[in-house]
């Protein structure tokens, strides 16, 4: 019986996880942020959110689709034990990249996930009138989501939602679908719009819309911030994203909504 790990040591974990993937992209001359509920932590706490049990990064397509590249000439290997996952690099079903450790082992509800992570989103561009297209996105992601635990056989997904009937009715649908061309067509999808010709940049394939996304001006003004015991870059000019995301950000949520993953983790190695 393995040992349980604590929030504490599951944080130290995930540290070392980002640390070695921050000098594997630097010195790969990978574009990278501290982005999310993390971009919070350095700017809030300099560290981690204190409940917070994951650690989320976001890299411009382009340099995604090189760090891509090299991971497939290294055997998706950044360090001893450390490793990548997701559908692109023909690793599970992740329509974004994981970098996990594999000594340390997880449990989820929804059985999602194996090892421990940090999760490292694409950011892609957006056409001049966004709003209907990310709207696509997030119905997308929703879909995605619903393939997955159609697949995984997770029962009662809708038992509380008042969607039933509807939702029965595209899972009908959803099951003649193979799930490797509707994860195709949904990374594709979000890569529509490049970077580089758009005004605005967003996390397409897994944000949550409008609310995620920015001037494409903010990654050009980098700084670095303290993370705990370590470096990490991040927008200078992170207001304008955390307050469309989050609100005010520098307020600390009441404790009925201070959200973790939920997961048990152990090592075995």
């Amino acid at each position: 019986m393995h040992k349980e790990l604590t929030l504490s040591e599951i944080q130290r974990e995930e540290l070392s996880i980002l640390k070695k993937t921050i000098k594997f992209l630097d010195n790969n001359k990978i574009n990278y942020f501290i982005f999310a509920g993390s971009l919070i932590g350095a700017v809030r706490h300099k560290g981690f959110i204190p409940w917070d049990d994951d650690i989320d990064i976001a890299i411009p397509r382009a340099d995604y689709e090189k760090l891509i590249q090299i991971l497939l000439k290294r055997d998706l290997t950044i360090d001893k034990n450390i490793k990548v996952d997701g559908y692109e690099v023909g690793k599970s079903y992740w329509p974004f990249l994981k970098i996990i450790n594999e000594n340390i082992c997880v449990e989820t509800k929804n059985r999602w996930e194996q090892f421990l992570w940090i999760d490292v989103f694409p950011l892609d561009g957006l056409p001049k009138y966004s709003k209907f297209y990310l709207k696509k996105m997030v119905f997308l992601k929703k879909l995605f989501i619903e393939k997955k635990n159609i697949e995984l056989k997770n029962e009662n997904i809708h038992k509380k939602n008042v969607y039933k009937i509807v939702w029965n009715i595209i899972d009908l649908f959803l099951k003649r679908i193979s799930f490797s061309k509707f994860t195709t067509y949904y990374i594709n999808y979000a890569k529509k719009y490049d970077v580089n010709t758009s005004n605005n940049v967003c996390n397409n394939v897994w944000g949550v819309g409008d609310k995620e996304k920015f001037p494409k001006s903010i990654l050009n003004d980098i700084t670095l911030y303290d993370f705990e015991n370590i470096k990490v870059k991040g927008f200078k000019n992170y207001d304008i994203w955390l307050k469309n995301r989050y609100g005010n950000y520098m307020e600390m949520p009441p404790v009925e909504n201070r959200i973790t993953h939920d997961f048990k983790a152990w090592r075995i190695k």
